[in-house]
C-alpha cells in the first residue's frame, strides 16, 4: 500500500510539558488503525499534531498528499467526539452533508449535479436515504453523528480521523457508525481513537497504543500481556457467550 503520512522522532506538547515522545508511525492507503490508551496519555494531542493545531517540539511530519506540502489540511477529514449544530435551525441532512463542501467557496457557491450526487451516495451509506429531507433537528445523537461524518468525507479526503466518535451514541447507533466506516474504509484510510478495544476490534486492521510513546501492532488483536509490554494500561473487553471485562492489574 502507499504511504500518505509519516512522524520521524516526533516530541510534543505543551509549553514545557512533553506529552508525545520519539514518535515514529506511518499511515498507509486504506489502514483502518485504532488509536489506544490511556486518558493523558497524549491520544488526542497525537491528532492534534497530526492536524497541524499542535506544533511539533522536534521531529517531522510526512504527507504524501497532492500538491504542495502546506495544503496537506485539505486532504485530512476530522470528526470530533461531539460535533455542535444548532437543532433548531431549519437545514435538512442533505444540506448538512453538502456543507462539508462550502470550506473555503464564496457566498455565492453553487452545489453541481455531481456534488448532490455524492451526498446522495453518501447519505446511502450511512442508512440515512429514508430521512435525508428531514430537518437535522428531529434525529437521534446516532442519526447525526452519521450525517457529521457524512459531511466529513465528503470532499473525496485521503485519511479519516475520530475522536471517540461513539462516545454519546448508543448500542445500535454505535454499531451502524463503525459498519459505515467499515464501509467508508474501502476508499480512505482511517485513524479511530477510543477506549475500547473490545468493540473496534471487530473493524480496524491494526493498533498503536499511545501513552507518550508510541507503540504499533500489526493486528487488531492484543493481549493484557502484550499492553503491559507496552505501557498501554487500558482494559480489554471479552466477548463471550456472556459478555464480561477482564480486569488487568498494571503497575505504575
Amino acid at each position: 500500500m502507499k504511504k500518505i503520512l509519516e512522524i520521524k522522532n516526533l516530541y510534543a506538547g505543551y509549553d514545557d510539558n512533553v506529552v508525545l515522545k520519539n514518535i515514529n508511525f506511518q499511515v498507509h492507503e486504506r489502514d483502518f488503525i485504532g488509536i489506544i490508551g490511556p486518558n493523558g496519555g497524549g491520544k488526542t494531542s497525537l491528532v492534534k499534531t497530526i492536524l497541524g493545531v499542535i506544533k511539533p517540539i522536534s521531529g517531522e511530519i510526512q504527507y504524501f498528499f497532492p500538491g504542495k506540502s502546506k495544503d496537506f489540511r485539505k486532504f485530512i477529514a476530522y470528526l470530533p467526539q461531539q460535533s455542535q449544530i444548532d437543532k433548531k435551525f431549519p437545514i435538512s441532512v442533505r444540506d448538512v452533508v453538502l456543507s462539508g463542501l462550502t470550506s473555503g467557496k464564496s457566498l455565492f457557491f453553487r452545489f453541481t449535479s455531481q456534488d448532490k450526487k455524492r451526498a446522495d451516495e453518501l447519505i446511502e451509506k450511512s442508512g440515512l436515504s429514508s430521512i435525508s429531507g428531514n430537518p437535522v433537528g428531529e434525529l437521534s445523537g446516532g442519526q447525526l453523528q452519521r450525517v457529521f461524518l457524512a459531511r466529513a468525507v465528503i470532499s473525496n479526503p485521503i485519511l479519516l480521523i475520530l475522536d471517540e466518535p461513539s462516545t454519546y451514541v448508543d448500542n445500535r447507533s454505535e454499531f451502524e457508525l463503525y459498519e459505515t466506516l467499515k464501509e467508508l474504509n474501502k476508499e480512505i484510510a482511517i485513524l479511530l481513537v477510543s477506549h475500547d478495544i473490545g468493540t473496534i476490534s471487530s473493524y480496524i486492521k491494526t493498533i498503536a497504543c499511545v501513552n507518550l510513546n508510541l507503540h504499533y501492532h500489526p493486528s487488531n488483536e492484543i493481549t493484557s500481556e502484550e499492553l503491559s509490554i507496552y505501557n498501554c494500561p487500558v482494559d480489554i473487553i471479552a466477548h463471550g457467550a456472556v459478555p464480561h471485562r477482564v480486569l488487568h492489574q498494571h503497575s505504575k
